[in-house]
Order: structure tokens, then C-alpha cells, then sequence
């Protein structure tokens, strides 16, 4: 910070914009908690999902939590988020041409171990650019009792119930 001209003098302050759920919140708490140690003074602004999201979208924010679970299991999925075309999903305007072309020649790669390397880098150059600051994964945590059957865990969390069904002779439970 002392590079940047800020010290006891003039200290660094921004806000910062979150989703008010209970687990961003938690994480906003100790992020404000480590700003503060290194001097910066931050003003948590909560609001409700819908509203935090379209501040996002018209880029109304100074730093701010973004969320996203991946909806089907490639890398792609996250990185996505970070090219110039994706306009509404990139909330910082992040633009780098070399990502954007490494993420977009990605789909042309057929060969699975060339075409992670490839995604290795371009994930690579965004995380060197500071485009984003990962901070906190979300996990699922499911509790299914032994009865109930045909319950096929899965990365993505989506669970059919149409063949679930309860063995009530299941002693183990």
C-alpha cells in the first residue's frame, strides 16, 4: 500500500458489495477483518441477491462478491466468465486477448490433456492479470439416509427424485 501512496496519512478505503446469504456474509466479515490489518477501511454493503447481481451487471461497484457454481464439470464452465464476450457475466470488463483467444481455441482442441493445458493457461494469464481474487468455494453437503435409494451423488448437485424411494426395511439406519 505504501508503494501506492497510502499509509497513516491516507488511508486506502473502498466499499465493498455482497449478496446478504449467511455464507457471504461470513466471508465479507473476515475479508473486511484482513483489509483492516494490512490498513485499508472497507464498508460492507449487503443487499438482497437480485439487487447485488444487477449492480454487478451495470458495473456499480468499487469491489464486490460474484458467486457462480459451475453447471456442468469443465473448466470452461468458470472461465467463461472472464472473456471480453461475455458482457453481462464479466462484471469487472475484464479483456485480455491472448485469455480470450486460448479459452475460444479450447473448443477446437480435441485432444482432453492438450486441451487442459491450454485452459491451465489461459486461467493462468487471468489469475496473473488479478482479474479475480478466488476466495471462497461453496460445497454441498448432502446428509441421505441409508433408506433412501437410487440417490446418485453428483458434482453438480442436481438430484432426480423421480427414481428415489424409501426402503423402510433398511435396518441400518
Amino acid at each position: 500500500l505504501a508503494e501506492a501512496g497510502y499509509g497513516a496519512g491516507r488511508r486506502l478505503s473502498f466499499e465493498y458489495s455482497f449478496s446478504g446469504q449467511s455464507d457471504v456474509r461470513l466471508v465479507a466479515v473476515a475479508l473486511q477483518s484482513m483489509w483492516r490489518g494490512i490498513g485499508a477501511d472497507v464498508d460492507l454493503t449487503p443487499a438482497d441477491a437480485q439487487v447485488h447481481y444487477n449492480m454487478l451487471r451495470r458495473q456499480q461497484f468499487q469491489a464486490a462478491w460474484a458467486g457462480w457454481y459451475a453447471d456442468y464439470l469443465d473448466a470452461k464452465d468458470v472461465l467463461f466468465l472472464a472473456q471480453t464476450s461475455s458482457k453481462d457475466m464479466n462484471s469487472g470488463l475484464y479483456s485480455n486477448p491472448k485469455f480470450d483467444a486460448m479459452v475460444s481455441q479450447s473448443d477446437y482442441i480435441r485432444d482432453p490433456a492438450q486441451r487442459v493445458a491450454v485452459l491451465e493457461q489461459a486461467e493462468q494469464i487471468m489469475l496473473d492479470d488479478v482479474a479475480f481474487a478466488p476466495v471462497f468455494y461453496a460445497m454441498s453437503r448432502n446428509i441421505v439416509s441409508k433408506q433412501v435409494r437410487n440417490w446418485i451423488d453428483n458434482n453438480v448437485n442436481i438430484y432426480r427424485t423421480r427414481y428415489l424411494y424409501l426402503d423402510r426395511k433398511n435396518a441400518d439406519v
